[in-house]
């Protein structure tokens, strides 16, 4: 099948979430001769942070002289964005090569997710990767990526979110995510409550798991050069992201390079080709902010830097919108207090804008067909289905 073919057949698998069969994805890879993996693989799940973890430990092996495979989600105008070696995202040919053999192979259908992490696996091993850094998609335990016996994982972070397929307490998405811990191999864990701390910890105890909690300091952001600078083990690092959540993510790629034996010292963290997360783009005399913050607790970090930046205006329009599924009620109450005027938009799947007005008090609305005429700075928050919607609407640069 060709790639617009491909495309569609990936739309129609797309129904019933990222959730599957992993005993059925195994068999499948097994068949294609991906597992185990012949390179060495890093596995990061987090309810936020997951990405930025997995693109900055990727950047951080590339670095190191690696070939490194990346395998990301979602993504934000293409779908080959999600499968990139060194920093370049998979071909159109060779997408239609990689998913057209992961079919040729599969038994009973697989959903897409499932083909996403398969092709990503036929194209790592194509390519001859040396390292490859796989985002999970939703928890971890019985996320498709759980299927490769990774020589590390990592949890960056542990709230609610995904609570109809992950449960309804902390403690229970916590096991989710501490279900891509394997035996005898380390875990990086980010900062996270005493309770989820206790669940790690068990799980890395009884797997003999070692288990590593970096947590850096002296964090200092600069909005005129959009760095974040940071302490980890007594030296000192730089990230071209904004935010102090950036930093604990760097802290955490930083470590487990570290435990990888990846040696060369990094002192400048190059994140540029990274979207979404506090971006900051001039158009004019304004500034779009763009950030995929989605669920109350990456809401509560952007809030965080937003308020430090000199972006920070009453007159800022907000543009959001979000997925059913999501906690929209916590994330409007949070977000309603810092904006007078805001744009809501719908994309597929998402809670019906209209609904969504009712949750903002006091506020005006605009269209997105009037965001070129307004001179205000624009602050786009929510699903990362939104940057397709918006980018029509703002110049091509």
């Amino acid at each position: 099948m060709i790639f617009a073919e491909l495309k569609e057949l990936l739309d129609k698998r797309s129904s019933g979430g990222k959730k599957g069969s992993l005993p059925s994805l195994n068999k499948t890879a097994k068949k294609l001769g991906l597992l185990p993996a012949s390179y060495k693989t890093a596995l990061i799940a987090g309810t936020n942070g997951k990405g930025t973890t997995a693109f900055l430990l990727a950047k951080i092996a590339q670095e190191n002289g690696l070939k490194v495979g990346l395998f990301t989600s979602p993504h934000l105008f293409d779908i080959r964005e999600r499968i990139c070696v060194n920093g370049k995202k998979i071909s159109k040919e060779d997408f239609c090569f990689c998913l057209n053999k992961v079919l040729s192979a599969e038994g009973k259908p697989l959903k897409f997710f499932e083909l996403l992490t398969l092709t990503a696996l036929v194209y790592f091993k194509f390519k001859k990767t040396d390292f490859a850094v796989f985002e999970c998609g939703i928890g971890g335990l019985k996320d498709s990526t759980n299927i490769i016996n990774s020589d590390i994982s990592i949890i960056t972070s542990v709230a609610k979110d995904h609570e109809k397929l992950l449960g309804n307490t902390l403690e229970e998405i916590a096991a989710q995510k501490a279900g891509i811990i394997k035996k005898g191999k380390p875990c990086v864990l980010g900062q996270v409550s005493p309770k989820v701390l206790k669940i790690i910890e068990d799980t890395c105890i009884k797997k003999n798991a070692p288990l590593i909690v970096p947590k850096c300091k002296n964090i200092k952001l600069n909005f005129a050069k959009n760095t974040t600078e940071f302490i980890l083990y007594d030296k000192k690092y730089t990230l071209n992201m904004l935010g102090s959540k950036a930093a604990a993510n760097g802290a955490l790629a930083i470590s487990a390079a570290n435990i990888l034996g990846l040696k060369k010292a990094i002192k400048y963290i190059n994140a540029e080709n990274f979207k979404g997360r506090f971006e900051v783009k001039k158009i004019g005399k304004k500034y779009l902010i763009l950030d995929g913050a989605h669920n109350p607790a990456a809401i509560l970090e952007f809030l965080n830097t937003y308020q430090k930046s000199p972006y920070f205006k009453k007159e800022n329009i907000l543009i959001y919108g979000v997925s059913c599924e999501k906690d929209f009620k916590t994330c409007t109450k949070l977000l309603n207090p810092y904006f007078k005027k805001v744009c809501l938009v719908d994309f597929k799947n998402s809670y019906p804008k209209e609904e969504l007005k009712k949750y903002f008090k006091n506020c005006s609305f605009v269209e997105l067909e009037a965001l070129p005429k307004i001179k205000a700075n624009i602050i786009q928050v929510g699903s990362f289905y939104l940057f397709n919607k918006l980018k029509k609407y703002l110049p091509k640069n």
